[in-house]
């Protein structure tokens, strides 16, 4: 599964930890870095337990969590 763009610019939001070796393996996060967007908006993976599932497990948790919109 892929982050679908930021909701609020468009931008494609950057996927993390991008060194899983240095900043840990369980846990995760999505987040838009573009420097002209609104809101700048970042989304945790929202795990209530870290454990050694891998980085790509808790990267997925976190872009399910990113691409959710709400209905309009």
């Amino acid at each position: 599964m892929t982050a679908l763009p930021c909701p609020f610019c468009g931008a494609v939001p950057e996927v993390g930890p991008l060194d899983p070796s240095r900043d840990g393996n369980a846990w995760a996060y999505v987040a838009c870095v573009n420097d002209d967007c609104p809101v700048g908006v970042r989304v945790e993976d929202g795990e209530d337990v870290a454990d050694e599932r891998g980085s790509d497990a808790y990267k997925q948790a976190a872009i399910a969590r990113w691409n959710r919109r709400a209905a309009s």
